[in-house]
C-alpha cells in the first residue's frame, strides 16, 4: 500500500511539472517576458522553452519571478527578472549565452 501511495505521489508531481512548463505562456508575467525577449532582439521562433521560478528572499517572501528563456541551439539562458507585479527588474544571461547589449553572469 505504501508503495502505491509513493507511486501516485510521484506521478502527480510529474504531471504538475509538465503542466507548469506547458502553461508558461499563461504565466501572469508572460507579457513582460515577451516584451523583453523582443527588446533584446530575439525572435519568438528562436525560443525553445520558458520556465518560471519564484525569486524569494531568505524569509521565503516572493520578490518576484525569474523567467528562464532557453533559446534553440544556444547554451545557457536569457533571464527576465520581474517584481511580484511583473514590472521589470533586470534582464541578463547565464550559462554562456551571449547577446549583444545584455549583461552576462
Amino acid at each position: 500500500m505504501k508503495r502505491n501511495v509513493l507511486i501516485a505521489a510521484a506521478l502527480a508531481g510529474a504531471v504538475a511539472l509538465s503542466a507548469s512548463a506547458a502553461n508558461a505562456a499563461e504565466h501572469a508575467c508572460a507579457g513582460t517576458v515577451s516584451q523583453q525577449i523582443a527588446a533584446v532582439g530575439v525572435s519568438p521562433s528562436d525560443v525553445e522553452k520558458v520556465t518560471y521560478s519564484v525569486n524569494s528572499d531568505g524569509n521565503n517572501n516572493n520578490r518576484g519571478w525569474n523567467a528562464w528563456v532557453q533559446l534553440k541551439g544556444e547554451p545557457g539562458y536569457l533571464v527576465v527578472d520581474t517584481r511580484p507585479d511583473c514590472g521589470l527588474r533586470q534582464v541578463y544571461t547565464r550559462g554562456g549565452l551571449k547577446l549583444s547589449g545584455v549583461k552576462a553572469f
